[in-house]
């Protein structure tokens, strides 16, 4: 199906969760602003196969990151897509209690989450086909952690963020690839606002965070475009794809159910298979993760172990808390499957309210590589 008449389709949707919404008795208000309208800008962005949106979506879960009411996952919902909607009330227009709303009213089965992108975060599930995240890129205090992140997750990255061509005072930015911090409340009276990038800054950020731009689109005042000012707003629409977008990797043995924030409990011993299109030079398993204070007891440090192959890779850690496991295997690594092994020297004990053997919590695990 072309994008063309998806935007027919998201139309149509539109007007049905209008008359929802008008049926709805709420306390609060809903999100002024059109979500779904940027299906039109997405049938100005997607090029040759990719305007088949459906398509390219099609087997694989999808992710609405800074959902707002919900529109566009719902709407990809409607259309046979697995979407997560997510989004922090602190941000949210409503607090997050219009997309609550709209599921129950839809009788939806989305999952809806909440996730602060200005702390450190985890997405619901560890893998995605495409994440969605429109209008927001601006708002967050480090766009570059942000990106580089959800690279790990995802194969494809839709995003809109504004942009800027002139300084405030007229100077020509467009070409370099710099981006201008608002001061507080200087746009829009919105102490949020904070990167206003250039074109050439967003190429720059998004090929430093390991994407690469597929498509690539700007809207509005996109030939005297400021950081600034409510009436010469310019936004760029955005199609990459991630650096890791090649690897498909699942969890194998050892791992305990999610949890409901999407860690994970694992046992001593856990793995993690993952499948190479094409040959790799270098490996490189990144484990964000929870020591629990438990497993310091009676030791100064906990080791983790992780083995590929012949080849094995150890890092000790002497205090509890959030942790950054990482390696890299350079034994040449042909296409297929693989199948990564990782050892805690330390266990928690059974206890009465959880009988599982419990080593550490992951948050994600993600494997990038570089070919031969």
């Amino acid at each position: 199906m072309d994008i063309a008449q998806l935007v027919d389709l998201g139309f149509a949707f539109k007007q049905q969760l209008d008359a929802t919404k008008a049926g709805l008795r709420v306390p609060f208000e809903w999100y002024p602003y059109d979500s779904l309208s940027n299906l039109v800008h997405l049938e100005r962005l997607l090029t040759g196969e990719r305007r088949d949106l459906l398509a390219l979506l099609a087997g694989r879960p999808c992710l609405d990151l800074c959902c707002a009411d919900g529109e566009l996952a719902f709407f990809l919902e409607s259309q046979g897509v697995a979407v997560d909607a997510v989004d922090h009330p602190s941000g949210n227009y409503n607090g997050m209690e219009g997309v609550a709303a709209l599921r129950a009213a839809l009788g939806s089965a989305m999952a809806i989450g909440q996730v602060d992108l200005n702390q450190p975060f985890m997405l619901p599930k560890n893998r995605y086909g495409a994440i969605f995240v429109f209008g927001a890129l601006y708002h967050l205090k480090n766009p570059f952690h942000v990106l580089e992140s959800l690279a790990r997750h995802t194969e494809y990255c839709f995003l809109s963020t504004r942009i800027a061509n002139t300084l405030p005072g007229g100077a020509r930015i467009d070409a370099e690839p710099v981006a201008y911090l608002a001061g507080r409340n200087e746009v829009n009276s919105d102490d949020s606002n904070y990167w206003m990038l250039s074109r050439a800054g967003l190429e720059r950020i998004l090929a430093r965070t390991h994407w690469t731009v597929l498509d690539l689109v700007t809207v509005g005042a996109v030939e005297h475009s400021d950081p600034v000012s409510p009436d010469r707003d310019e936004r760029a629409f955005v199609l990459a794809r991630s650096a890791y977008g090649s690897i498909d990797v699942r969890l194998a043995c050892g791992w305990h159910a999610p949890e409901d924030t999407g860690w994970r409990w694992t046992k001593q011993h856990f793995t993690a298979a993952f499948t190479l299109l094409a040959a790799a030079r270098r490996v490189q398993p990144q484990v964000y993760l929870y020591l629990a204070p438990v497993l310091f007891t009676g030791r100064e440090m906990v080791t983790i172990t992780a083995s590929l192959g012949g080849e094995r890779h150890s890092q000790a850690y002497g205090a509890p808390g959030r942790h950054l496991f990482e390696c890299e295997f350079t034994g040449g690594w042909p296409a297929g499957e693989h199948e990564l092994a990782f050892a805690l020297d330390a266990v928690i004990a059974p206890e009465p309210g959880d009988a599982r053997e419990r080593a550490l919590i992951v948050a994600s695990l993600t494997v990038s590589h570089s070919p031969r």
